[in-house]
């Protein structure tokens, strides 16, 4: 299972998954997060706690924003950084090595 720019914070259309127990899911879960993005509700710093039990795809960079924070034309979708970290994705997916870097 792959998570990315999770949704950790509660929002007024969204409860968030502050406080969810990820041990309950037996598939292998990888978060994948932009460090930069500005999105209030999916902020790296959680996934970044996360990533001693966790694998985790560090995103940095990228094209300047071109819509509101929380949406994908934005560090929050990548932006720029879009092939690089699905690469680093799909080998994940393939038990190939991946880069936890991308900058």
């Amino acid at each position: 299972m792959v998570l990315t720019s999770t949704v950790f914070r509660s929002s007024r259309r969204d409860a968030g998954l502050s406080g969810f127990d990820y041990s309950v899911i037996k598939a292998p879960l990888l978060f994948v997060h932009h460090r930069e993005d500005a999105c209030s509700v999916t902020p790296y710093q959680e996934a970044s706690r996360l990533a001693g039990k966790y694998p985790l795809i560090s995103v940095s960079g990228g094209l300047p924003p071109q819509s509101d924070p929380c949406e994908a034309l934005s560090a929050h979708g990548y932006l720029g950084k879009e092939t690089d970290t699905v690469e680093a994705i799909v080998n994940w997916m393939l038990n190939k090595p991946y880069r936890g870097e991308i900058n």
